[in-house]
Parts: C-alpha cells; sequence; structure tokens
C-alpha cells in the first residue's frame, strides 16, 4: 500500500528527518534505517540485518527522479507523439466488461486482482492507453517488490507516446512527489496548466512548493485549490502550515479550525498517497464508450389521484403513514380514522392496495397519526399511535401479526399529542419515543431495551413558557452524530435542543433568531449536496425560509419561497424531498394553492408542482415503490386519494437501512436503520439523505430511503453512517431497485494487535493492552481505571528469528489510538519438564495483577467439566486449540452479555489443596467486548455484566465462593494465570460462573514451585512507527478473530481522533523506557519492532518461552468513551515531566483528524 500522510504531511514540520529538513528531505528513505515511503513490510524478501528496514525502492529513486526530470523536461512543449506501432485488434466487448471488472476490484483495494485483468489486457492489446495506464495504476498501489519502479517505467513509456497526457504526467508526477518534491514541480505544474480546474493537482503542487520553501507560493495554490473544492480538507491544513511557515500565525489559527470544522462532514476529503484519495486522475479509467443516458424526463410529476377511501368525514385533520406492516418487504399504508373513526390498515398486494378492516390496528379508534419503528429490536415493526383527545398509544407487534397495546405509565399520563417521533435519542442503539402535546408537554421516553421506558423530560430544560408545542424535528445539525430536538410552539419561543450524549439537554448556541422568529412547521435538509444541513421553516404567511449556519455557528434566514394566502381548513405542511429523481431535494409545502412544490437550483427558485384542491386537509409525502415519493391526501369528506409517481422523473434506487444482522442476531443501531445518514456517488455528484422524517408530520411512516440517479444507471458506492458511529461503503447498487443494507456488525475497537514473525510470514498473534483502556464507560459519571501494563506469554513457536532480530508488530486496524509507551521482550529458558504462565487477567476482583512469571512442573486437567445445561465439555476444555465450551445463548439486546449464567463445574482425580507449590488457575480463551455505548444501554435497563466468580467444593460436600467476580482473559484468545488462595481440605471441585460472553478455551489448575528458569531482555534494535493499512479480518464460529497481515486495504471504514500523533520514522528512544514519552498511533498504522536474537543454544530438553512486556494505553471513538474524538488529554503516570515533554515534542507532531 501507498504511505499514509497526514492531511498535509509534506508541509508539517515534523517528516521522518526530523522537525526542520522538511525542505530539503521530505523523502522518508533518505534516513538510514528508516523504511522507505509506501513500502508494504508484509510482502517484504528477506533482507539481511543491516538492510532489514530498507527497500529497494529507495534505493532506485535517484534513478526514478532522474529520469522524470528528463522526460519531463524533453516532454515539454512537445505535441502528441505516435501511439505504439504494435497495433492490435480493438478490444472486444468481453474484454472491455473485462476492463470494467478491473476498475471494480481497484475500487475494492483488489490491487493484485486488477494488475493481474490489467496485465493481461495490455499484453494482447499493447496499443489499448486505458488498460496500460490501469495497469501502472495498479501496480503503483499493489506494492510489492519492484512495483513502485515498474509502475515508474509504465508510466514513462506511456508519455513517450502521448507527450500531453496528463493522466501519466500527474501520476510519475506524485511518484516523483514522494521523494523529491523539487523534481515533481515541473510534472505537476504542466497537469495544472493543462487542467487549472483540478484542485488535488494544485494541492500538491503546492505540496511540492512548500517543501521546497516557497510558503507564499504554496498558499496561493492552496487557495486555489480551496476556491475549486472547499470540501478538500488537506488544503486548509496545507494553509494553514504554509500561513504559519509565513509567521501569519493568526490566520494560521483559523485555517486549522476550518480543517476541524470540516472532519464530520461527509463529503469533505483528505489528499493522501492512496488510491481514491490521490484525485480522479491517479484512478483507473473505464474504457471510452458511448453511454446511454436516459433523457430528461418529461411529463407530470404525479399521476391522477385514485381513491383509497370513500369516508367517512371528522372533524379534525388525520394523516396517512406508510410502513411495511405485515413484513412481506413490500410497503403498506395506515390511514387514521380521526376523532370517532375507525382507522384502516391496506396492505399492498402487487401493485394494488387491499383495505384489512379486521386487522388488528384497524380496531383503534381515535387515531390521528402514527409514528413507525421497530421498538424492541426483533425485527417487527412496533407503532405508536397518536390519538384524538387522549394519550399515544404504543402498539407491539410480537410474533408476526399479533399487535398488543403496551402499557408505558409516562405516556397513559400525557394528553392529546401534536407531533411525536421514534429515533435513538441517546445513541444507545434502541428507539426512542419524543411526544410533544397541545398543552406544551414535551416528554422524551428512554427506551430501556426490555420493554420498558424512562422518562427523561427531567434532562430537557424547562421550556420559556408552556404552550402549545405544534411540532417536534430530530435531526443531526452538526454531523456530530448526536441528534439535536427541535420544537415549534405555537406561540413561541421554539427550542432547539442538544445533548451531551448522558441525558442531558441544553439550548444550543446560535438560535437566538430561529427561536423567535414564529413557524409553522420545520424540516431539516442538505439543499446543495454540502454535507451540511439546512433548516426550513413555513411561516404564519406560508412563506418558506432557509436558516444555515454562519463562520460564527449563528443561523440566519433567507426567504426563499414567497409568502402565499393561507389555506382554510389545511394543515400547515413542509417536507424536502427529490420529487424528479435528479438527486437534490425539492420543497413540498402547504400554500394558498392548496399544495405545491419548487425545485431549487443555487440562487433560484422553480415552481414545479401545484395542486389546487379545496377539499384538501392533509396531506403525506411517501417513497412506496422505486418510481420516488407519492403523495397521499385527506380530504374534509373523510376520503383519501393516492397520486402515484408520474412519468416526469428520472429513477431512483432504494435503500432500506437496518442495523440488525439476522446472521449476526446482534445489533448496534436500531433494526429500524433510524438516523443513518448517507452519501451516495453518482457519476461525479453527491446525493446526501437521511433515515430520519424528511417532514414536518405529524407522524412518522417507515420507508427506504430514495435516491434519485438523476438519468445515471446506478450508484457508484454509498458510504453509511450509522447511528452508533459505524461508517460503511456499499459499492455499485443498481437502479430502479431497493437494497437491503444490513450495518456491518464489525468490532470498530478493541485493543492494538500483536504480529509475530513465525519463520514464514507476519502472523497474528493476540491484542494487548485492553486493560488499559482509557475513558471506558461503566455507568454515567463512572469510568473504568486502566492498568497501562500488560505481559503476553506468546504462543509456543510464534516468534522465529528474521536475520538475526525478532520481528513484532503493534498495529492498529480499528477505530481507535494506541499509546506505545515501552515494550520488552524477555525470553524465558525453562528446564526439562517446566512450563510458564503469568499472573495476568482484566482483573474486576480478586488479588492484585502483577505480571510475573509463575513457573511450574505439575498440572491437572480436569477429568470432568459439565455446564450450565448439563453438557459433558470435558473433551473441550482439556486442550487449547481454538474450539472453545459453548458459553449459551446471548442476550441479543447488548454485546457481550449472555441470556443467562454460564457455569462450569470442573471435577478433579486428586485433591487440589494437597498439592506442594501455590495453586494457579491457568485458563485460555477470549471474551467478546461490550462497548462504552453497550454498557450505557445495559446500565439504564438495569441489566449487569457479572464478572467470573469461581467457587470451591470440599470434602465436606459444601460450595464455598473463593473470589468474586476475579476477571477474565483480557480480550482476543490468549493465556491468563491466577494465583488461588486457601482452599477447603479435600478440594477436587471448582465452579465457574458468570453472564458474559466469555469462550473458554481450556482449564486447569497447575501448583507454581521455585524454578531454575532464566530470563533474558532482548536488546531494542529498531523501533519504527510505520503505516500498516487494514489486514483483513475473519471472524470464527465462536467470535474468534482474526486478521491476515498479507490481505491489507489501504483505506477502511473509519474515524481518525483528532491530535497529534506520532511522526513515521524511528522512535526508539519513545518506547524504550516507561517514561511517558508516547509512540502514538491510530487507525491503519503500526509500531514495528525488532530485538536483537542474540540468544545462546538452549541445553538439552531445555525449551524456550518469550514475553512481550507492555506499557501503555488505547482509546476507541465510542461516542460515550470520554473524550473519544481525541488524542488529548495524554496519559501519563506521574514520569519525569521534562522528558515527557521533550520526546512528545520531537516526534508527536504529526497531525490527523476526520476519516
Amino acid at each position: 500500500m501507498w504511505r499514509r500522510f497526514g492531511p498535509n504531511e509534506l508541509a508539517a514540520p515534523a517528516t521522518t528527518c526530523g522537525p526542520t529538513c522538511a525542505a530539503k528531505c521530505t523523502a522518508t528513505c533518505a534516513r538510514p534505517g528508516s523504511l522507505p515511503a509506501g513500502t508494504n513490510p508484509s510482502r517484504r524478501p528477506g533482507s539481511s540485518g543491516a538492510s532489514a528496514m530498507q527497500s529497494a525502492s529507495c534505493r532506485n529513486s535517484g534513478a526514478l527522479i532522474a529520469a522524470a526530470l528528463a522526460l519531463a523536461l524533453s516532454l515539454g512543449g512537445c505535441g502528441r507523439g505516435d501511439v505504439s506501432s504494435a497495433k492490435s485488434a480493438p478490444p472486444s466487448g468481453t474484454e472491455l466488461a473485462e476492463l470494467d471488472r478491473g476498475v471494480g476490484l481497484m475500487g475494492q483495494f483488489d490491487f493484485a486482482g486488477a494488475h493481474d485483468v490489467f496485465a493481461g489486457l495490455a499484453s494482447r492489446h499493447p496499443d489499448w492507453y486505458e488498460a496500460r495506464f490501469d495497469l501502472a495504476v495498479a501496480t503503483l498501489n499493489r506494492q510489492q517488490a519492484g512495483d513502485e519502479r515498474a509502475a515508474g517505467e509504465q508510466t514513462r513509456a506511456l508519455l513517450k507516446e502521448r507527450p500531453d497526457d496528463l493522466r501519466a504526467l500527474y501520476l510519475l508526477g506524485l511518484m516523483t512527489l514522494r521523494t523529491s518534491p523539487k523534481d515533481a514541480e515541473p510534472l505537476l505544474r504542466r497537469v495544472v496548466d493543462g487542467d487549472p480546474h483540478d484542485a488535488y493537482a494544485k494541492y500538491f503542487l503546492a505540496q511540492s512548493l512548500l517543501s521546497q520553501g516557497r510558503a507564499d507560493a504554496a498558499l496561493a495554490l492552496f487557495d486555489e485549490a480551496i476556491a475549486l473544492d472547499p470540501r478538500l480538507r488537506s488544503a486548509q491544513y496545507g494553509a494553514s502550515q504554509a500561513l504559519s511557515r509565513l509567521a501569519r500565525t493568526t490566520e494560521a489559527a483559523a485555517r486549522l479550525e476550518q480543517f476541524q470544522l470540516l472532519r464530520n462532514n461527509p463529503l469533505a476529503r483528505l489528499a493522501e498517497f492512496k488510491y481514491t484519495r490521490m484525485g480522479a486522475k491517479a484512478e483507473a479509467i473505464n474504457a471510452a464508450r458511448s453511454e446511454s443516458r436516459a433523457p430528461a424526463p418529461s411529463g407530470a410529476l404525479f399521476a391522477e389521484p385514485v381513491p383509497l377511501r370513500a369516508g367517512p368525514a371528522t372533524s379534525t385533520r388525520p394523516v396517512a403513514s406508510a410502513a411495511d406492516i405485515d413484513g412481506d418487504g413490500q410497503l403498506d399504508l395506515f390511514l387514521p380514522g380521526g376523532r370517532g373513526g375507525r382507522s384502516q390498515v391496506l396492505l399492498r398486494v402487487g401493485d394494488r392496495f387491499e383495505a384489512h378492516p379486521e386487522h388488528p390496528l384497524a380496531r383503534f379508534a381515535d387515531v390521528e397519526f402514527a409514528a413507525w419503528g421497530d421498538i424492541d429490536n426483533d425485527g417487527l415493526t412496533d407503532v405508536l399511535l397518536c390519538r384524538s383527545g387522549t394519550s399515544p398509544l404504543l402498539v407491539r407487534q410480537a410474533p408476526r401479526g399479533r399487535w398488543t397495546a403496551a402499557d408505558v405509565p409516562a405516556l397513559r399520563r400525557l394528553g392529546e399529542a401534536r407531533d411525536c417521533q421514534i429515533f435513538d435519542a441517546d445513541n444507545d442503539g434502541s428507539l426512542d419515543i419524543f411526544v410533544v402535546t397541545r398543552a406544551g408537554e414535551r416528554v422524551l421516553l428512554s427506551n430501556n431495551g426490555d420493554a420498558a421506558f424512562r422518562p427523561l423530560t427531567d434532562r430537557l430544560p424547562r421550556p420559556a413558557r408552556a404552550d402549545d408545542a405544534i411540532q417536534t424535528l430530530a435531526t443531526d445539525l452538526d454531523n456530530g452524530r448526536r441528534l439535536a430536538l427541535i420544537v415549534l410552539h405555537a406561540r413561541g419561543p421554539h427550542e432547539v435542543l442538544e445533548q451531551d450524549g448522558l441525558w442531558n439537554w441544553r439550548s444550543a448556541p446560535g438560535f437566538d433568531a430561529f427561536v423567535r422568529e414564529p413557524a409553522l412547521a420545520v424540516v431539516a435538509a442538505d439543499l446543495q449536496a454540502r454535507g451540511e444541513p439546512d433548516l426550513l421553516t413555513l411561516t404564519p404567511e406560508f412563506a418558506v425560509r432557509r436558516w444555515t449556519r454562519g463562520s460564527d455557528g449563528s443561523w440566519a434566514a433567507a426567504t426563499i419561497i414567497p409568502r402565499s394566502s393561507p389555506p382554510d381548513g389545511v394543515r400547515a405542511q413542509l417536507a424536502a424531498a427529490d420529487l424528479d429523481g435528479d438527486g437534490r431535494p425539492d420543497l413540498i409545502a402547504t400554500s394558498g394553492h392548496g399544495l405545491s412544490a419548487w425545485r431549487l437550483r443555487g440562487a433560484t427558485v422553480e415552481r414545479m408542482f401545484t395542486l389546487t384542491d379545496e377539499t384538501m386537509t392533509a396531506w403525506t409525502l411517501t417513497t412506496l415503490d422505486d418510481k420516488g415519493p407519492a403523495l397521499i391526501i385527506h380530504h374534509r369528506d373523510g376520503s383519501v386519494t393516492l397520486r402515484r409517481p408520474g412519468p416526469g422523473r428520472f429513477g431512483y434506487a432504494l435503500l432500506t437501512l437496518s442495523g440488525r444482522d439476522d446472521k449476526a442476531t446482534s445489533s448496534r443501531s436500531n433494526a429500524s436503520g433510524i438516523g443513518a445518514r448517507v452519501a451516495a456517488r453518482i457519476e461525479g455528484r453527491w446525493v446526501v439523505q437521511d433515515s430520519l422524517r424528511d417532514s414536518s408530520g405529524p407522524g412518522q411512516s417507515l420507508t427506504p430511503i430514495a435516491i434519485g440517479l438523476g438519468g445515471a444507471h446506478a450508484i457508484d458506492y454509498v458510504s453509511i453512517d450509522w447511528s452508533d458511529g459505524v461508517f460503511q461503503t456499499e459499492l455499485a447498487l443498481a437502479g430502479a431497485t431497493s437494497h437491503r443494507i444490513a450495518e456491518t456488525q464489525r468490532q470498530l475497537s478493541s485493543c492494538p494487535l500483536v504480529f509475530a514473525w513465525n519463520g514464514d510470514r507476519y502472523a497474528f498473534v493476540s491484542d494487548i493492552l485492553g486493560v488499559g483502556g482509557i475513558g471506558y464507560l461503566l455507568a454515567p459519571g463512572q469510568y473504568a481505571p486502566p492498568r497501562p501494563r500488560e505481559n503476553f506469554l506468546l504462543p509456543d513457536l510464534a516468534l522465529q528469528p528474521r536475520d538475526g532480530r525478532y520481528l513484532i508488530k503493534i498495529g492498529e486496524p480499528m477505530e481507535e489510538a494506541a499509546y506505545i509507551d515501552s515494550v520488552r521482550l524477555v525470553a524465558h529458558d525453562l528446564p526439562p519438564g517446566w512450563n510458564v504462565v503469568l499472573d495476568e487477567r482484566m482483573r474486576v476482583g480478586g488479588p492484585e495483577v502483577t505480571g510475573r512469571p509463575f513457573y511450574f512442573r505439575r498440572e491437572a486437567l480436569p477429568i470432568k467439566a459439565v455446564n450450565d445445561r448439563g453438557e459433558d465439555v470435558t473433551v473441550v476444555l482439556r486442550e487449547a486449540d481454538g474450539k472453545a465450551g459453548d458459553p449459551g445463548s446471548r442476550d441479543a439486546r447488548f454485546i457481550g452479555r449472555l441470556a443467562r449464567d454460564h457455569v462450569l463445574t470442573l471435577e478433579f482425580a486428586t485433591d487440589l489443596d494437597a498439592a506442594p507449590g501455590q495453586p494457579l488457575l491457568v485458563a485460555d480463551g477470549w471474551i467478546e467486548y461490550p462497548y462504552s455505548q453497550t454498557m450505557f444501554a445495559a446500565w439504564q435497563a438495569g441489566a449487569d455484566y457479572r464478572a467470573p466468580t469461581l467457587e470451591a467444593k470440599g470434602s465436606d460436600g459444601r460450595w464455598r465462593t473463593l473470589l468474586k467476580e476475579f476477571g477474565y482473559p483480557a480480550g482476543m484468545p490468549r493465556r491468563m494465570a491466577m494465583p488461588l488462595p486457601r482452599l477447603p481440605a479435600g478440594t477436587r471441585s471448582l465452579r465457574l460462573r458468570t453472564n458474559q460472553e466469555i469462550y473458554w478455551d481450556r482449564l486447569s489448575v497447575a501448583w507454581a514451585e521455585p524454578s531454575a528458569a532464566v530470563q533474558h531482555a532482548l536488546p531494542l534494535a529498531a523501533a519504527e512507527v510505520r503505516p500498516m493499512g487494514f489486514p483483513r479480518r475473519s471472524t470464527g464460529p465462536q467470535r474468534q478473530p482474526s486478521y491476515d497481515l498479507g490481505r491489507i486495504a489501504p483505506l477502511w471504514d473509519t474515524r481518525i481522533q483528532s491530535g497529534l500523533y506520532t511522526a513515521f520514522g524511528r522512535v526508539d528512544e519513545l518506547v524504550a523506557d516507561d517514561d511517558d514519552a508516547l509512540a502514538i498511533i491510530g487507525p491503519g498504522e503500526q509500531v514495528h519492532l525488532e530485538f536483537e536474537a542474540a540468544l545462546a543454544p538452549l541445553s538439552q530438553g531445555w525449551s524456550r518461552r518469550f514475553v512481550l512486556e507492555t506499557h501503555g494505553w488505547a482509546k476507541d471513538m465510542d461516542l460515550y468513551t470520554r473524550d473519544g474524538d481525541s488524542i488529548a488529554p495524554l496519559p501519563v503516570t506521574g514520569k519525569d515531566a521534562a522528558r515527557r515533554d521533550r520526546l512528545n515534542n520531537k516526534y508527536n507532531t504529526r497531525f490527523a483528524s476526520g476519516r
């Protein structure tokens, strides 16, 4: 993989060469003993000890630079050269499709597979430009030995034939920039001259100038890049660095703030030396061909009305909604009857709707509107019915087709609701309920996940006045993953409430003007696909106002749709949805005409649809199929009509999102996918939507997200931000169909991983420093104290020497940061017949953990082991083979928690208290860790996690508690040991009990004794922070993880904590001692360690085991992890502050944030 730079690392003060030489030396290979940029260490061939951290690409960089410079100068001003004389037949349709497949493989980061495809095509068609260019791109990104040089040669060959080809110039310019910014300048300047609208080309040219010390010229180019692409975050950071070099510190700070403000924008991008982040000219291309793009649609937006219901009339104005009521995958309709009337359920059959008067939901009277969602995350849709003159009613579906009213005391006490929404207010994975009433009440009910709700109304600030609340809106105003609540009041002032993540809401700043201005309805929408929401309000004069956030954080409004005469007897409603399928939201509002729709194009507003209907009382805009939004209209006589989509639209792709993975039988986001945000990329443009309500209501449908394709045939890719913080990408979604997308139930965080050279490859071993987690939430205001020390016993034969050194990697392939203080490798030479274990575990109770070795020569395995279900698991627990005893059914609500206690009763052949030595419980196993978010959700439901408790039964037959909740194996597969207290006389039975999802692989009792074992601390030969990429993860049937460092993706759907990381390069003095000076790495990075393997041969019968002694911390980005968004504050243990600060300031200079 390519080297991962920070947002502007070439311009940053800390390259591998040190803080002052950026203008002279930006190549990491220029420093002896450091790894060249872009090298994938896992693919590196064998080398001598002296060159163990170098590569051929560095040795060949001089030749590459000279050739590139000579080529750039010789080609300047040339006309287009002749194409290769090796003519071949035109590629066939099959070969064109094969080229497309290779481009798709590049998009999936399968560079090796794409390389093979392009190489075959280029060999058969040596004059096929696209195949040859794509081969160069794939070769460069594959990064096997010699690939970088080969990619340079391939690119130069293209330039000999096409001297003015901007793609080839750009690709060669980037390769040269990584090693010689000065020589890259003429190549990149020709690209900028040839295409002055390419923001990436200007950015990288600015980088080359800044690295040469030409900050003024670089600043001008950074600003031009920003003007061309305001969402290119790296250009803001580059401008900040240039301004710092010019001693314009105030302006530099302002640019850095702009860089930070963009970090959560889903459309913001970083420029890095990684595929898809170097600009379009460095990406594989499809062959030029004529595209059969659909013509602009003509005809009506909506079809003629068809009746859904004939009546009867009601004195109120009910509002219809849509959801998959019967679970058949098709959207159905719910038509409330209003005051005194019965509701109607219309189930879809093919292309029509059939009334089911005997449906359980049709029996509820006085319903005005409904809100739909899977309240209990069981895969079945539930509904909140809001009724006229009385309290709302929650109706659950379980099992499928059986609907039962739930008793929710906090709802029972309410009066008539004016609006309601269902969404995950506290990001705990379950749907909560928010209701506003005619009396001005605002009631937020937190879902405990166990059919009970906790009222949180006392956590909301008291309103300025208690009067008629007319609408609520839940929306993410700052892309911070926490939803704000907006409440409109009939006589004002309105409320805009933000939360701190622990059930505390406060008035949001910047809304002084908004809360004072009268409004009848409000919606949120990203009108310009900027990645930032706007607020739109419907005024009492039925004008539409657009509210946007200014640079100072305050929201200001402009009228975008003029006022109209107020209609009589019609609900004031507003919605934002793509009516014509062009990918941009349009506005639909109640107006003096009845209902009108407007198309927004920059500063212009165009009326696109008007429905004049004096009988209309309310309307619902909802998506029922892949033709886009349909319109349901209620009339004064009680009738309801449906206007389906008309022919005047482009096509759509439908996305049905779910946080529930049926295969995993678990979820982290709510099963309905409510609150997820999507950014779809379609032929170079963005479409941004979310799964929250897109109308002012009242009530809430549960329907797919409709992505207008604008005439394209498919979505290139879609990025999904789930409500729990998971970031997920899906590729190539066809149009004119519906796609069901479940949240990837992947591990977002754990602890740093350990890979060791086993004589053949770098193999995954386990993780470390789970005991050193920072900010891990146990309950609101309560965080687990980290223990920044863990010793890890490497499995036998896991570590073998290579060229006289032992090689170990500590990597971060997840959404977290590792703070590595020190690492030591200690060899334990054991006499014949002896073994070693470590006093290690995640301690909850029991004796303190020391990490010291226990040597033993006697060990007892159980002769019988029975679990709580009466199953004999003896054979399973006698061997550490990665096949653990089944812990039992899991609690589907909470990750890492069992539905009932897992109990293991172990019987031994001899009295455990009679053997000499200190008895030890020795356990192999692993645990499924809950996240901070999970702990919060479990806390609110009163569901505890009980760590293992150990009991013993003596000869008297009584069970006694030896150690209550003593702890567990601290992460992925590992061996732990714990000294046991005095055992009852005649103990032959032990019992373990826990409700944590722990997989016990092997259990035994050993007796520690003094031994002649010898310890050897191996000298640290080299330590280096490097890019690593993201090794492919696989998960076994019992959740045991494995990572393949030979199959690496350069990018992953991950966020990066904001702050200063360690610059790439040698960090020996950072990790040599426990001194609070930290090697800090983030996602896709590693600390590569080499220890001298100068050990004497073992005497006959002796054996050797290795222990990795680590000191450090880890911190993830869970929404409930304390300070999870930032690297700071740095953890400390009270060591010498002067040394700590000196080393941290010297090495930790690489800024990163965002995604």
